[in-house]
């Protein structure tokens, strides 16, 4: 992953599982969103 500074973000290890590296991924968004996501408005988008 790489953040909005563009810094890549590079695990040591491997995850033993597709749901595994998902999880982490889900995890890693909500620790770091991205930015291109943000809504343009205040209107929700669902």
């Amino acid at each position: 992953m790489v953040d909005a500074a563009k810094n890549s973000l590079v695990r040591d290890d491997q995850l033993e599982t597709d749901q595994q590296a998902f999880d982490e991924a889900m995890r890693a968004l909500d620790v770091q969103p991205l930015h291109f996501m943000e809504p343009k408005s205040d209107r929700k988008l669902n």
